[in-house]
Parts: C-alpha cells; sequence; structure tokens
C-alpha cells in the first residue's frame, strides 16, 4: 500500500500566493531585500572613525552628519582616529587606532538640528522645567579612505 504524502499550503507574506512548501521565499516572488552593509551589495572598501565622541562606518560617497566641526563649507576635512579600515579583502583592526590611515571628507553643510526638548519632573513637589536645544551639526561627504 502506497503512503500518501501530505504536502501542507502555506501562504507567502509578500505576494499572498498559496505555495506547496515553506522556503523564506519561493521563486515567484521578488528576492529579499539585502541589507545596506552586506558584501554582495558593497565590495568597497569602508572604515570606522570617530568623531565627536561617536564612531561612524563609512564607505566612500556616503554623506553624514556629525557633530560641529570647525570648518569652512566647501573645505576638507582628514579624520586621524581610524578605528578599523576595510579594503574589500582584508580588515585591520586599530590598537586603538590604525597608523597612517586616514579618511577625508568633503564639508557639504554647517547647520542646526531638530528641536530637542530636556524635560525635568519630579512627582507631588511641584517641580517641572522645560529646556530645549539645537544641536550644531557639520554634513560631510567621504572623499577617501587610505
Amino acid at each position: 500500500m502506497a503512503q500518501k504524502i501530505l504536502l501542507k499550503k502555506f501562504t507567502c507574506p509578500s505576494c499572498w500566493n498559496v505555495v506547496n512548501s515553506a522556503p523564506a521565499r519561493h521563486t515567484q516572488c521578488v528576492p529579499a531585500p539585502k541589507s545596506k552593509h552586506s558584501k554582495e551589495n558593497n565590495p568597497m572598501a569602508y572604515a570606522v572613525f570617530k568623531t565627536g565622541g561617536k564612531q561612524y562606518r563609512v564607505q566612500e560617497g556616503e554623506t553624514l552628519d556629525v557633530e560641529k566641526i570647525d570648518a569652512e563649507v566647501g573645505s576638507e576635512a582628514k579624520f586621524d582616529t581610524v578605528l578599523l579600515v576595510n579594503d574589500g579583502t582584508a580588515t585591520t583592526v586599530g590598537t586603538p587606532t590604525v597608523d597612517g590611515a586616514t579618511v577625508t571628507a568633503k564639508v557639504v553643510d554647517q547647520f542646526r538640528g531638530k528641536k530637542g526638548v530636556a524635560f525635568k519632573f519630579k512627582r507631588r513637589q511641584g517641580y517641572h522645567k522645560t529646556k530645549g536645544y539645537r544641536r550644531s551639526l557639520t554634513k560631510l561627504e567621504i572623499t577617501s579612505i587610505s
């Protein structure tokens, strides 16, 4: 006597087609989106550098907002506190920084960020203070990693 093989039917969450198996994506669907930092997407070099008390992972051509840097719009800024460098094949991790590595960026804009509110409150004391602030930021465009 032949055994019956029961196939479960599943509904694909992205296209709502009913399929026989439950793979992550079936062939009729759009392929899964790639992550921003996957190797297939970005075979280029990248670096991690530190400025303004924060660390940023950057590639050539990216733009990012950092804490204000004293530089004119259109000028070039160099960052020597590079913590990690990847040239596409090998990764170099600094102890604490990579010797001779620099990230060069062009200053695109100097601007102030969105408004923020610092609110202090103590219950049952009649105490509350509101203080607003706007951060001063610099928009950078990464030109080279060396």
